[in-house]
């Protein structure tokens, strides 16, 4: 699917290791970033998609249609004091995830 392709790519031009974890999710496993780390490559990310938006060259059949965008909704979290497993990372990252996904959806209904 190019959409997922596009993503993938996207993604993988930013993080190192990025997994497929179902339907149209992916996890990157980071080592040794803090939240300030985080940020930088969620804002190199963020920089990324407007550029693969704005020459459209990776999105195939989809690079004539206008109104087609490439959006990743992203959430993020780094290891806290206290965490006493990975799934408390993950589940602050996980919802972190659906409030931008949120924020993105109410954007365009306006």
């Amino acid at each position: 699917d190019m959409l997922l392709q596009s993503a993938a790519k996207c993604m993988t031009s930013v993080y190192d290791q990025v997994y497929r974890v179902g339907g149209d999710e992916f996890i990157a496993l980071l080592d040794g970033k803090d939240s300030d780390d985080l940020q930088r490559l969620y804002d190199r990310l963020k920089r990324k998609i407007t550029e693969m938006n704005d020459s459209r060259k990776d999105y195939g059949a989809f690079s004539r249609e206008a109104e087609f965008r490439l959006s990743i909704a992203v959430g993020y979290s780094a290891y806290a004091a206290g965490d006493s497993s990975y799934e408390q990372i993950m589940s602050r990252a996980d919802a972190a995830m659906y409030a931008e996904k949120k924020t993105m959806h109410h954007g365009r209904s306006r």
